[in-house]
């Protein structure tokens, strides 16, 4: 709703003249005020005198009074802009806090995450070790069998039973760690942070 900045002042000055003023205050004025969403992010471009901390800064030293007793329609509109400024500025800053409280959220995800990793493949050379120490004693055996019938023996298979009898001694099997097992059971327990 463009109009001519002349037409709200006295000819040849800058001070305010509500009787030309007035004129401007249509239904369409009253539309665009009621219809004015103060909430959430303003697209397109705005002139330096367009901004909040401009108009703020214009009207900051007005007492609301004054306005009051000058025109009660003018007094009710700058309470009305006192209002949105207020509004507007709060809302600026409810919005910047829940971005920075979601980047803090989304930072701290991250880490959990990246701790996530450290300890799966901690708890991974953990289990794999513990495994070696549980079964050291089949794993050498084994060891000892694949020596035994790479050096040419026979004789690890031969043993006499409690009768005297020869009586064949079954081949090791070297016992296996199930990753696989492991790091699913392990992603159940810890479930992965979702960013």
């Amino acid at each position: 709703m463009g109009y001519d900045k002349s037409c709200c002042t006295e000819e040849g000055t800058q001070k305010f003249n509500w009787k030309k003023a007035k004129t401007l205050l249509t239904m369409e004025f009253i539309d665009k005020m009621s219809e004015y969403d103060f909430m959430g992010p303003k697209e397109g471009e705005y002139k330096p005198y367009q901004t909040l901390n401009y108009i703020e800064k214009n009207i900051d030293n007005i007492d609301p009074v004054d306005v009051e007793n000058y025109n009660m329609v003018a007094g009710r509109l700058y309470r009305w802009l006192k209002l949105a400024l207020e509004n507007r500025k709060l809302d600026i800053v409810r919005r910047k806090a829940l971005i920075q409280k979601e980047r803090d959220e989304r930072d701290s995800k991250i880490k959990a995450k990246e701790e996530r990793e450290k300890k799966r493949e901690t708890d991974l050379e953990e289990a794999k070790n513990k495994f070696l120490e549980d079964n050291k004693a089949d794993i050498e055996a084994y060891e000892n069998f694949q020596k035994a019938k790479d050096g040419g023996g026979d004789d690890y298979g031969e043993e006499t039973d409690p009768e005297g009898e020869a009586a064949e001694k079954e081949a090791p099997n070297m016992p296996t760690f199930e990753e696989k097992e492991f790091l699913e059971n392990w992603d159940v327990e810890n479930p992965d942070v979702i960013i």
